[in-house]
Parts: structure tokens; sequence; C-alpha cells
């Protein structure tokens, strides 16, 4: 070799893609399509499984074998062992001659170093117990979610932030528009009992009241609900944005603080809140209502 030797990822990936091996550097019993630096002193290559795969128990009588996980898991039992061992990325193994082994994947992406380079493979035949091992397919590696960058982190933030604005906006929103109307309904619904207690004649009989503090009663059971879904959406929403930022960011839920009632209980009050401050102001109406008759 004279001059440099350069290989793009794409001609690599396209070659994995046809072969689950290929050879960067070494001399070659079999031709390969993508090219490579011919060199019997040293063998370099990847092996990508891209589904359950396992080698052919093996030794070198020569060489020195090394193994350098990039990508998934990658299973290897060396002989006289009691266990296998699982590599995952950044984990090496060196193998030196003679070491007889065997290895399967399902997804995984190795890098390869045999030095020196030649055919001194030798095939071992293992015993019952990695046997049965090998007939096993390799667990599918688990799925490492990769770490935001700081631009996608950042819009996320701006995102949250706007966000939980708006949360907090509703919130107060609802919290003044229901009372408010509770309040309201239940001061005309006993309009009359208030003028009969301060003996006023307002000239409008009492059902008038009642029947405006039902309609109101009614409202406030509408807009307390209608802006408790939206509040819900919204917090729906934070929730999502918020398990995309890393551990470290997150707020913390309320199923995470210690607190008397148990969360179906909190959640249920949460519920049922309008619908019992509604059940108390349609009693009230009741109650003016037989009150005014009698």
């Amino acid at each position: 070799m004279t001059h440099p030797f350069e290989l793009g990822a794409d001609a690599i990936q396209n070659a994995l893609q046809s072969h689950y091996r290929a050879y960067l550097v070494g001399s070659l019993s079999l031709p390969q399509e993508l090219p490579h630096i011919e060199w019997a002193g040293v063998e370099i290559g990847l092996s990508s499984y891209a589904s359950a795969t396992s080698d052919t128990p093996h030794s070198h009588d020569d060489s020195l074998e090394c193994l350098y996980v990039l990508e998934g898991e990658y299973h290897v039992w060396l002989f006289g062992e009691e266990r296998p061992r699982t590599l995952r990325p950044g984990d090496f193994l060196a193998l030196p001659s003679r070491t007889a082994y065997a290895s399967k994947a399902t997804r995984a992406l190795v890098l390869f170093v045999k030095s020196p380079g030649g055919q001194d493979k030798r095939e071992r035949d293992p015993d019952a117990t990695i046997r049965r091992w090998l007939e096993t397919p390799a667990p599918m590696p688990a799925v490492v979610p990769a770490a935001p960058d700081e631009a996608a982190l950042q819009h996320t933030l701006e995102v949250l932030a706007i966000t939980s604005a708006e949360w907090q906006h509703r919130d107060t929103q609802m919290l003044a528009m229901s009372y408010r109307w509770f309040l309201a309904s239940l001061f005309v619904s006993l309009l009359p009992n208030l003028w009969n207690y301060f003996e006023v004649d307002t000239a409008l009989p009492p059902w008038v009241f009642i029947t405006a503090g039902a309609a109101m009663s009614v409202y406030f059971l509408f807009i307390t609900l209608a802006y408790s879904a939206r509040l819900t959406v919204t917090g729906l929403t934070l929730s999502k944005l918020q398990s995309q930022l890393p551990e470290r960011l997150r707020r913390v839920s309320l199923g995470d603080v210690p607190l008397p009632l148990p969360q179906v209980t909190r959640a249920a009050i949460a519920v049922w809140t309008p619908w019992a401050m509604f059940g108390f102001l349609a009693a009230v109406n009741v109650a003016s209502l037989i009150s005014a008759v009698n």
C-alpha cells in the first residue's frame, strides 16, 4: 500500500446490506464487492447482525481476535465459562489464540480485528448447554433514547413555557369564572328569601328569581366542565412535553408526592367537585321554590 485509502459510510452500509460481514483490511480467500486493503498481516472488518444470527463456534490457532461493539448487544460464551457475556456499545473483548467461543446477536454492529490475518479458523464442538443457548435467539437489545441536542432541547423548553403559561391562564380563568357564576347563581336563588327577610317588595313573583337561579346554575355547570376539559387537554400536552426532557428537568408529578389521600381519591374529588357544587345550587333552588309555594 502506497497511497491513503478511504471508504465512505454509504459504501460500507450498502455492503453490509448485501452481506452481514464486510472486510476493510485483510487477505481474503473469497472476493467481496466492497474495496478493501489487501494486507496479510491483519484483518479488520465489520459484522452487522440485523436479525437473530449465531456464528459457528470456533477458535483461531495463531491469531489474537479483538471485538469492539458499536451498536446493539453481542453475546459471547467462552468454552469453559459458566455463563455467556453480553457486550454493549463501547465494550471491548480480546480473545487470545486457541480460545474457543460461541457467539450470537439479534441486532448489533461489531468491529473485529484479527492479527495476524490468515485462515487459521478451527470449528469447535460445543457442549449441550452452549448448543441449546445457540439455538435460542438472542433477545432484542433495549433501545436507549438518544439525548436531545441543545437546539431541540431549547425548542422544547420554549414550547413548554408557552404551554405552561396557557395552562396557568386557563386555571385562573376557570377558578374565577366558575366561582363567580356559582356565587351569582346562589345569590339570585336566595333573593326571594332575602327580600322576605328584609321585608322588601320587589313586585316580581318569586319564581322569576328561582328560574333565573336555576338557569345560572346550569350555565355554571356548563362553563365549569368546559374549562375543566380544556384545562385537562393543556395538562396532557404539558405532560408529553415534559416526557421529552431529561430526567433532571422534569417536574415532579402529583402522584410522586405523598399526600393523605390516595391518587384515585384526589382524582375523584377533582372530577365530582363541579357536580357537587351544581347539586348544592339545585338543592337551594328547590328549597327556594318550596318556600315560595308555601
